[in-house]
């Protein structure tokens, strides 16, 4: 039974990301797939109580899943996502819509009993400093309260993990 709860968790995980602001805003693939877990599609799909629902499916030989987001206007938005464990019961999660160039980050909580979206909390700037990343403006900043990151893959991928220094709050 833990098991299956752990699993449930998340894929809720990957929806609620799929529903909040985002963190970050990557131009290029952040988490490689050695990084990566698996999000279990035990549960899917899923309907939201907006009568929005994701479907997800997993992708063979990787630790990819493809979903496929309907809005409850009926919009269907698909792409991939893949997770990294930070620390403890906490995420990063990329993003990529398709149709999209930009790679999206968020950061989620992940229990038994629930999920949660978190802000990393201190001074990202002098962290992304201590690994050659820049924050610059989104390119597309319509909807979302993100910051655009820029750097070599591998300075982007230690900046996330050193993210396990932060401490986390839940964002609203």
């Amino acid at each position: 039974m833990g098991s299956f709860r752990r699993g449930v968790t998340r894929i809720v995980a990957a929806i609620a990301m799929l529903l909040v602001s985002a963190c970050y805003e990557v131009g290029r693939e952040v988490i490689p797939a050695s990084a990566g877990v698996q999000i279990p599609e035990a549960i899917s799909p899923i309907t939201w109580n907006n009568g929005g629902s994701v479907q997800f499916s997993f992708v063979p030989a990787t630790r990819d899943y493809r979903f496929s987001e309907r809005s409850a206007d009926g919009s269907v938005h698909n792409g991939s996502v893949r997770a990294m464990p930070v620390r403890d019961n906490i995420y990063a999660l990329q993003v990529l819509y398709d149709g999209s160039r930009n790679y999206e980050i968020y950061f989620l909580q992940v229990t038994a009993t629930r999920v949660e979206w978190m802000s990393p909390q201190g001074n990202l700037v002098e962290l992304g400093r201590r690994y050659a990343v820049n924050f610059t403006e989104p390119e597309n900043d319509e909807q979302w309260d993100m910051n655009r990151l820029e750097g070599n893959p591998a300075n982007l991928l230690a900046f996330l993990r050193a993210h396990r220094e932060l401490r986390f709050e839940k964002s609203d």
